[in-house]
C-alpha cells in the first residue's frame, strides 16, 4: 500500500511521462491495435517504425511484442457455456487483456477445459480489463474508475481467471468499490475438479493449455495445471 501511495504523490506532483501513458491505457491501445490487426502487427515488426516507437515512447525496440487478434474474445463469446455433463460447479470467466486481444485460444481453451470438467462458464459482456497498469503507475482515479465499473459487470459469485495480477487489482483495497466476494476469487486450476482431465479435447486446445501449463509451473509459488489424461 505504501509504494502505492508513494507512486501516486509521484504521479501527482511530477505528473507521467508519456510511456507511463501508453501502459496505463493499454486497454484502449489494445483495442485499438486489434482493429487494425493486419497494420499493427506489420508494425511490431518493423524495424524502424519500432526504432521511432522507441524514440517516442520509450518501449526498447528490441522488446518483442505480442501480436493482435482481429478477433478479440468478448467480441463473439457468449454469455454462458453449460457442460453436457455438468459437476455443479459455476465460475464467472474474468478475461484478461491478453486473453481477449491477443490470444483468444487461450480464452476459448479455458472454456473448453472448465465444461469438458463439468464446470459451467458465465463470460459478462461488459466487463474491462483489470486496473492494474494504472495502479503500477501511480493513476489510482482510474483504478478506481475501472474497479467500479468491473463492480458492476462481475456480480459476486464465485470467479476464475487466468491473469494472477489481474485478480490481485479486483481485489485490492486501493481500488475503491472493488469487485465484491461472496465466493472465492479462484484461479482456474481452483474452480476445477479434483481429478481435472484435458484429454479427448482438441488437439489445438490440449496444446495452448498445456504451454499455460507449463508457463504457469514455471513461475514461484504456481498451482499446476492438468497437463495429463488424469492429475
Amino acid at each position: 500500500m505504501m509504494m502505492l501511495e508513494a507512486k501516486a504523490e509521484f504521479a501527482r506532483r511530477n505528473g507521467q511521462p508519456l510511456v507511463n501513458h501508453f501502459l496505463i491505457h493499454a486497454e484502449l491501445i489494445s483495442r485499438m491495435n486489434s482493429l487494425t490487426a493486419p497494420l499493427a502487427n506489420w508494425g511490431a515488426r518493423n524495424s524502424l517504425l519500432r526504432t521511432a516507437m522507441e524514440a517516442v515512447v520509450g518501449i526498447d525496440r528490441r522488446r518483442t511484442l505480442p501480436a493482435f487478434s482481429a478477433h478479440p474474445f468478448l467480441r463473439s463469446a457468449r454469455e454462458r457455456y453449460v457442460p453436457e455433463q455438468s459437476s455443479g460447479r459455476k465460475v464467472v470467466y474474468f478475461v484478461d487483456l491478453f486473453a481477449n486481444y491477443n490470444d483468444p485460444q487461450l480464452a476459448e481453451a479455458f472454456i473448453l477445459v472448465m465444461n469438458h470438467n463439468g464446470v459451467e462458464v458465465a463470460v459478462p459482456r461488459d466487463q474491462k480489463a483489470c486496473g492494474m497498469p494504472p495502479m503500477d503507475y501511480g493513476a489510482l482515479p482510474m483504478a478506481r474508475r475501472i474497479a467500479r465499473q468491473q463492480r458492476a459487470a462481475l456480480a459476486p459469485v464465485d470467479r476464475a481467471g487466468i491473469c494472477r495480477r489481474c485478480q490481485r487489482a479486483n481485489r485490492h483495497p486501493h481500488a475503491e468499490g472493488r469487485v465484491p466476494v461472496s465466493g472465492p476469487q479462484r484461479r482456474h486450476r481452483d474452480a476445477l475438479p479434483r481429478h481435472a482431465r484435458c484429454d479427448g479435447l482438441p488437439a489445438r486446445t490440449q496444446s495452448r493449455w498445456r504451454a499455460e501449463a507449463r508457463l504457469q509451473a514455471s513461475r514461484p509459488g504456481a498451482v499446476r495445471l492438468p497437463t495429463s489424461p488424469a492429475t
